[in-house]
């Protein structure tokens, strides 16, 4: 599994979808086919319809494009944070300082993309709250 296969498949893993692993299998393959997704707008555009025809089903209609968006952001900023985290946790178990530290020796810069990460999930909570 390439690295951004599993970072991928971390996050469909947390929303405990069923079939994770296949499922990352084919959201990267489809990202792939849009190498250019970021500068062209219709390669954009037919990467989320096609990332709506693989996740509809799977993560339905009311979340399609929220968790679509999170894939896209996570493929953009945060693609090696997950992996790498989740590389630590070989060596050490809990989130202590170690696990900082080292998150910094091999990713520098990895909390700054955690806390977009976590901006973004509270502003999309704002957004469904009405506020």
């Amino acid at each position: 599994m390439t690295a951004g296969t599993f970072a991928v498949y971390w996050t469909i893993h947390r929303e405990e979808l069923f079939n994770a692993e296949e499922l990352a299998v084919k959201v990267n393959s489809v990202c792939d086919a849009f190498p250019n997704w970021r500068e062209n707008t219709q390669e954009h555009r037919d990467l989320r319809r096609q990332l709506y025809v693989v996740l509809l089903k799977p993560v339905g209609k009311n979340r399609i494009k929220e968790f679509t968006d999170q894939l896209l952001r996570m493929r953009v900023r945060g693609l090696l944070r997950p992996v790498v985290h989740e590389l630590v946790h070989l060596k050490v178990r809990n989130h202590g300082k170690l696990l900082k530290s080292l998150m910094y020796a091999y990713l520098p810069g990895w909390e700054e993309v955690e806390m977009e990460r976590e901006l973004g999930v509270l502003v999309e909570q704002q957004r469904g709250n009405g506020m």
